[in-house]
């Protein structure tokens, strides 16, 4: 990788494709960013190339976004080595392989942690049981963002105003465990235990239903 000439980002500091024209790009990673990205820099981009180590993706790609197997290695110049052997001059490699939650910013008391991606200990994968009155939005994975956030948004409001009634902690917890546990048995890896793929990885009670349950919900939304 020493020796690559080309640019090395991360899809975090990615803002317009525009940047981009008339480049030759290797996306690391085919996750949501990935392909997302892969999309909007193929309207400018001369050659998009799509590495990852999954399967072929379904979706019809534009004609000049090419799938990839990983990549072996970076360099000498502008080449980039793939695992299958095949190589490509590129102009920008951009790692879209996913962010890590940190909370280095909240108090030690605040009693959230992360381990291997787990964030703990946040009910619904929302709430801090420790302090219920705060909520950490956008920590689930593997969904539609903005229609979630608007749902968490109203959950953690009823809850602040009384319309919602939370269980107590050590209930709180339980039903924590119980779902992380659940998730383990249905094979879903413990570092992916907020993704929401797949209607059998969700096994705790969703946003709405509880909202409904507890007559909390606006309808009209």
């Amino acid at each position: 990788m020493d020796t690559f000439q080309g640019q090395v980002m991360h899809s975090h500091d990615y803002r317009h494709p525009e940047k981009f024209s008339n480049q030759v790009l290797v996306l690391l990673g085919a996750g949501l960013s990935g392909r997302d990205i892969a999309m909007g820099l193929s309207e400018v981009a001369t050659k998009v190339y799509l590495s990852h180590n999954k399967a072929p993706l379904e979706s019809r790609l534009p004609h000049n976004v090419e799938e990839r197997p990983g990549v072996r290695s970076l360099g000498p110049g502008s080449k980039v080595t793939f695992l299958d052997g095949s190589t490509a001059d590129v102009d920008t490699v951009m790692f879209c392989t996913g962010y890590c939650y940190d909370y280095g910013f909240l108090a030690p008391e605040c009693g959230v942690e992360v381990f291997d991606q787990r964030v703990w200990p946040v009910y619904k994968h929302l709430i801090n049981t420790k302090f219920p009155s705060m909520a950490i939005l956008g920590i689930c994975t593997y969904v539609i963002p903005f229609p979630l956030y608007d749902i968490q948004v109203q959950l953690f409001r009823a809850v602040l105003e009384g319309r919602v009634t939370l269980p107590s902690e050590r209930e709180m917890n339980e039903d924590i465990e119980a779902d992380y546990r659940a998730r383990l048995a249905k094979g879903q890896f413990h570092r992916h235990c907020h993704s929401m793929l797949g209607p059998s990885k969700n096994t705790q009670v969703a946003p709405t239903t509880l909202l409904k349950h507890n007559k909390g919900y606006n309808q009209d939304c």
